[in-house]
């Protein structure tokens, strides 16, 4: 079974080929991505891939701050491309180890 990074990846790269392919897709792909400027393309590209006529997205805290409410059952977009990365470690110029200097 492959991991969530790899199905997040894999979902990325084939919206990124459809709206590459198709100018009615790529049109489609800009009104998501101008209603979600924020994000980075390739949250977009995530954005767009699970929900193409999102218009605003966010953190359920940050909805809950501003004093709206998720409706109940409504899932979430996995749009945390970066979450799933490596994390990045230090490494100490002097010793060129992963540590604290």
């Amino acid at each position: 079974m492959p991991s969530k990074y790899r199905i997040i990846l894999e979902m990325a790269s084939q919206t990124a080929r459809d709206i590459a392919s198709n100018a009615d897709r790529y049109t489609d792909f800009l009104i998501t991505a101008a209603n979600n400027y924020k994000y980075s393309f390739k949250e977009q590209l995530l954005i767009h891939a699970q929900k193409p006529d999102a218009t605003a997205c966010a953190e359920i805290d940050t909805w809950n701050k501003l004093g709206r409410w998720v409706n109940k059952g409504t899932k979430e977009i996995g749009r945390a491309f970066y979450q799933y990365s490596r994390p990045l470690q230090r490494t100490c110029p002097m010793t060129r180890k992963a540590s604290r200097c």
